[in-house]
């Protein structure tokens, strides 16, 4: 018998195995093919990415250039699955991680199925059942539904949903939170590390052609603890400024004050609007050395930049800040060639450089490098193209492709500027994630002789006069904080920490900046709404995930009021209401029926849906005070209405046959359950007025922090099975149910002035 799902799959296959790998290469660099076990895809910007059609149960760091066995290949119907899918995804998604992401996740979903015309959903349940491949299948949507579009798999499969790791394995949650805030001694070893490499004053600062990767390490560090930012798309995207001040005097006490605040123009990201970035008043002297130093270094790459934009520009147009005594050989208002360009520059170490010409046979003829003319030949050997640009190609075919044969100066700067383009066809701007800069203007502007960066991306980019691509700043920056699994293996590339002899055990990752100043931010009281706007973050609800401060710590910054016995208990949310506001400098928050909201409803408008009377009840924004009669009344009026809403629903025959009411029944059940809970808790007479209560969904808890020992106690709630509730239900109706209009709901419904 013909299976209709298998019988698609391989018409898909053939359909698209006759389309062409466009832009599409295996690891000896020639065009990809469908029997290649590794494509390199290679962006409209230039940059590559490798991709695998590996096991991914048996390799867990693939290596381009190894040889892997055929056990550990993909085997041939599975891998031309892979390929199918990769065509789909490289075609329909544009951000390079998100890409990478959802690829691996569709080759360790699909190996983990025998095949995929015979997937049942009791397959697809086991699978996401287990704790690690839920980890890995996180970005899995993409396959399950690219294979349900095309009828390779049942319409009617049901993708489980992939509950919040966090909220399954709360063991596991503290350790994932301390893993993303730094070792404190990573941070002070970069502070000795930055007085060493960034000179004080800028009369110290003299220009360097080489040997510049630390310098660029650490000033991107010193950037990334002064501010909470998106350090590879923001910072590298920064212009060329100075740090900018502003001070306002106050009146405290009849005395003047001076409050003075340091910012910088900084390029928001991930649709946050540019801005004036708070720069941290302690972090002022590390950033102005900062700024001076890479102002000044980077410069004559900037002037190299202006050049291949029009290389026709008079020599004082492309100059801008740069100064040389060797400019006064030449005259300022002509041109100058790329040769004459590096030397003012100051690329030739020997400035008598003599460069030898392309001659008849037996004759030798050089000139100085300053001398050479656009119609001088020039001649392409090893060690003469080694002082030419510095460095060579291992392929001399590759060479003759980009640079032509002996060709003259006119001709090889033509063939340059037309290479430079070739590899980032943004040029003269430069792109890494949403954010774009012209590198002119950069102030992290780099060639690559200044930061070695080998030649590994493309032909010639360890050249002086090769330009630095963001996202090779982006790899050395990760990569010299922390070295990555791959390096480790082949023993290259020594992180900062190694370099300067403070072993291997000190590591950072770019983000982890991001975690450790917002954690510090709300340790120092700093409102939540403040450090997601300092963190160029337009919603707030994020920043909690970047905040790692137990909650045994969170609760000394709050000063729960002591109530008198005698305070009237219709007053004390009001009481706590204030007391809030007051310890958390949170002006936002905001006084509801139920409790107290601490979300910014003026630039965060709630978003909160629940199917209760009272809306606010489980929304994580939503604090409750022990105490409060009112809202204990309104708590306990919804709960009597909600029970009849499930007892109509759990005698209802469509129950039955509406996956939509039984998701509903499932959803409400629970909450109503939580919300008894949080009854409860409210009308324990062993708990202090004026305690606040909030409730985690995540972990199944309510959060209540004690008025009077200032302590936060956890009360988890056990959950039955909704599932099997449900079937039960499901199993004891009858057809011949009938619904009853109810006479309770209908009283609960007036006092609410909610009847008809």
């Amino acid at each position: 018998m013909i299976n209709i799902y298998k019988e698609n799959l391989d018409n898909h296959l053939k359909e698209v195995m006759n389309n062409d790998l466009t832009n599409i290469y295996n690891k000896d660099n020639k065009r990809a093919s469908w029997d290649d076990n590794i494509w390199i895809y290679v962006y409209e910007d230039g940059t590559k990415q490798n991709i695998y059609f590996l096991n991914p149960l048996l390799i867990k760091n693939p290596i381009r250039t190894k040889n892997y066995t055929k056990n550990e290949v993909l085997d041939n119907n599975k891998k031309k699955v892979a390929m199918a899918f990769t065509l789909h995804i490289i075609s329909t998604f544009k951000n390079k991680e998100s890409i990478r992401h959802i690829l691996i996740s569709g080759r360790y979903f699909h190996i983990l199925i025998d095949e995929l015309h015979l997937l049942n959903q009791d397959i697809l349940n086991k699978i996401y059942s287990s704790k690690d491949d839920m980890r890995k299948l996180k970005d899995g949507s993409e396959f399950f539904y690219w294979c349900q579009d095309n009828g390779f798999i049942r319409k009617s499969l049901i993708k489980p949903k992939i509950k919040d790791v966090n909220a399954r394995y709360a063991d596991e949650r503290e350790e994932r939170k301390k893993s993303k805030l730094p070792d404190e001694r990573a941070l002070s070893a970069l502070g000795g590390i930055f007085n060493q490499l960034i000179p004080r004053k800028t009369d110290d600062i003299t220009p360097i052609y080489e040997g510049l990767r630390y310098h660029y390490v650490i000033g991107m560090s010193a950037l990334a603890i002064s501010s909470p930012n998106r350090v590879s798309a923001e910072q590298l995207t920064l212009r060329t400024q100075d740090l900018s001040k502003y001070t306002d005097v106050q009146l405290k006490d009849n005395q003047k004050i001076e409050k003075t605040v340091y910012w910088m123009e900084w390029q928001g990201s991930k649709n946050y609007k540019d801005n004036r970035n708070h720069i941290l008043k302690s972090m002022k002297d590390p950033i102005e050395r900062t700024l001076n130093f890479f102002n000044k270094i980077c410069e004559s790459t900037r002037v190299l930049c202006r050049f291949y934009e029009n290389p026709t520009s008079p020599l004082h147009k492309l100059l801008g800040n740069f100064n040389s005594e060797l400019i006064s050989k030449f005259n300022l208002n002509i041109p100058v060639n790329i040769f004459q360009l590096g030397y003012i520059l100051g690329f030739y170490k020997n400035q008598e450089q003599m460069i030898r010409l392309d001659s008849k046979p037996k004759e030798k003829t050089y000139k100085h490098i300053s001398e050479l003319k656009n119609s001088d030949k020039l001649r392409y050997r090893r060690d003469n193209l080694n002082t030419l640009i510095g460095c060579v190609s291992s392929k001399y075919n590759v060479m003759f492709d980009i640079l032509g044969k002996n060709s003259t100066v006119e001709e090889f700067q033509k063939r340059w500027i037309q290479h430079i383009y070739i590899i980032n066809p943004l040029f003269p701007y430069d792109r890494i994630s949403s954010n774009k800069i012209k590198l002119s203007e950069s102030l992290f502007c780099f060639n690559g002789a200044q930061l070695d960066l080998g030649c590994n991306q493309y032909p010639f980019q360890k050249s002086f006069y090769s330009i630095a691509k963001l996202s090779s700043l982006s790899t050395l920056f990760s990569r010299s904080l922390k070295k990555w699994t791959s390096n480790i293996k082949r023993g290259k590339n020594k992180t900062i920490f190694e370099h300067f002899g403070l072993g291997s055990d000190l590591y950072i990752t770019p983000h982890q900046f991001r975690h450790w100043l917002n954690t510090k931010a709300s340790e120092s009281g700093i409102p939540i709404d403040i450090i997601s706007m300092w963190s160029g973050r337009k919603n707030s609800n994020q920043t909690y995930e970047y905040i790692h401060i137990p909650d045994e710590d969170r609760i000394s910054q709050i000063a729960f009021i002591n109530t008198n016995e005698d305070i009237n208990k219709k007053e004390i949310k009001l009481i706590s209401f204030e007391e809030y506001k007051k310890a958390t400098n949170n002006d936002s928050a905001s006084i509801t029926a139920t409790g107290i909201c601490t979300q910014n409803l003026i630039t965060s408008p709630c978003i909160y849906l629940n199917d209760f009377i009272s809306h606010c009840t489980l929304c994580v924004y939503s604090c409750h005070v022990k105490g409060d009669s009112n809202a204990l009344d309104i708590l306990k009026k919804d709960y009597q209405i909600q029970k009849i809403r499930l007892y109509k629903v759990s005698k209802n025959p469509q129950i039955r046959n509406f996956k939509n009411l039984q998701e509903w029944f499932k959803i409400h059940f629970y909450n109503t359950k939580m919300l008894k809970k949080l009854i409860e808790i409210m009308t324990d007479k062993e708990l202090k007025d004026g305690s606040l209560i909030r409730f985690i969904k995540n972990s199944n808890e309510f959060k209540i922090s004690n008025s009077t020992t200032k302590k936060v106690n956890s009360l988890t709630v056990n959950i039955i099975n909704i599932d099997k509730a449900l079937n039960l239900i499901i199993s004891n109706l009858k057809n011949n149910d009938k619904q009853e209009d109810s006479k309770e709901l209908s009283l609960l419904l007036a006092k609410f002035k909610l009847n008809k």
